[in-house]
């Protein structure tokens, strides 16, 4: 395949520690700007996207002349779309339930609502094919338009690449829902 691109993922930590950590034998990077906060902690607000956790990563702006925020590669960008619920059991985060909402969470006979984007399971159910008991805890976890934008303005003012692709993950029809064209186009315009 010689007009092949070999590409490959870069976590951030990688972006920042690529002396410590190496540089993949590729042509490109895909920096995967989510997936950074702690997943299996309950105190974490938001393990997807932290723009705080974000910032600490991506090299200063002012001291970042270079392309490619400073990696010897050139780096393409994945923004996160999706939005999941996290399970906890006994203290132990146990499971991930895809695409979960606070609108699959208002039956108050299952469900309590302990804080902001927090429940209590009162009565052991089945949600989206799991089995719940009842004192189990949930964490709903996702990303708004605003953030992302944030993120996408952020990243867009320091990557000075000519050229650069920005993968949505996971944009599927519930993204498309919640991130309208109209949105989208906004943040690939701030690259």
């Amino acid at each position: 395949m010689p007009n092949a691109t070999l590409s490959a993922t870069i976590r951030l930590h990688q972006l920042k520690y690529y002396e410590k950590t190496g540089v993949p034998p590729v042509s490109r990077g895909m920096l995967m700007c989510y997936n950074m906060g702690s997943l299996d902690d309950w105190a974490t607000e938001n393990s997807i996207l932290d723009l705080e956790v974000l910032k600490t990563y991506l090299p200063d702006p002012v001291s970042n002349p270079q392309p490619a925020m400073g990696y010897p590669l050139p780096l393409d960008i994945a923004l996160p779309m999706f939005r999941w619920g996290v399970l906890f059991r006994d203290g132990q985060m146990i499971r991930l339930l895809n695409n979960l909402s606070e609108a699959d969470l208002q039956d108050a006979i299952r469900f309590k609502k302990t804080a902001h984007y927090r429940y209590e399971v009162q009565k052991s159910t089945y949600l989206q094919a799991h089995y719940l008991y009842a004192g189990d805890q949930l964490r709903l976890e996702g990303v708004s338009s605003e953030a992302l934008a944030e993120a996408a303005a952020l990243l867009g003012k320091l990557h000075k690449s000519p050229q650069v692709t920005v993968a949505f993950y996971h944009l599927d029809t519930t993204a498309i829902r919640l991130f309208p064209k109209e949105k989208i186009r906004e943040m690939l315009h701030r690259f």
